[in-house]
């Protein structure tokens, strides 16, 4: 009997701070004036290295959240120098995903189309819609796939968005 209680409060406390840590990797960060990428993609690593070293000749520490659709961290974000960029999980048909980043208090944010969804413009395009409704003054970048849907892409934008074809926007 003794055997049995002691696994089952080691099996209790572990189930209990596996549920802490995933309230912790959802929770808001508390961040503001910070860059935002919305998607993990082939270039995101490429992107957010290209990121970080801008910043790095400015003599300044940069503040990135990136939101993948994974729940496990992007393996480029262990190496040391990106050691420090925050990620959540997350994607637009969920209500508190923009809560979990501070899209609202967010200085930039980078839209990467996803080309694994069945329609990865009209998945940026609502992503730019929701974006400015969470934040109206933020600079949004934006990837789209083909041409032809940029120009409704940038009106969901405004005038404070960029929209470019996937291939220019490294």
């Amino acid at each position: 009997f003794g055997i049995f209680l002691i696994s089952f409060l080691i099996g209790l406390g572990t189930d209990v701070v596996r549920e802490l840590m995933e309230l912790s990797r959802n929770r808001p960060l508390g961040y503001q004036d910070h860059t935002v990428v919305v998607g993990v993609t082939p270039t995101t690593e490429t992107l957010v290295r290209e990121l970080v070293a801008y910043y790095r000749r400015l003599f300044r520490l940069p503040k990135y959240v990136i939101l993948g659709r994974s729940a496990d961290r992007p393996e480029f974000l262990s190496a040391s120098e990106l050691g420090r960029i925050a990620y959540r999980s997350g994607n637009a048909e969920d209500p508190g995903f923009l809560a979990r980043i501070d899209a609202s208090t967010a200085k930039r944010m980078v839209i990467q189309a996803d080309d694994s969804l069945p329609s990865p413009d009209a998945e940026t395009t609502s992503l730019l819609l929701t974006a400015r409704q969470a934040n109206p003054d933020a600079l949004v970048v934006a990837e789209i796939l083909e041409r032809s849907n940029i120009v409704s892409a940038q009106v969901a934008g405004g005038s404070k968005a960029v929209v470019m074809p996937a291939e220019e926007l490294l």
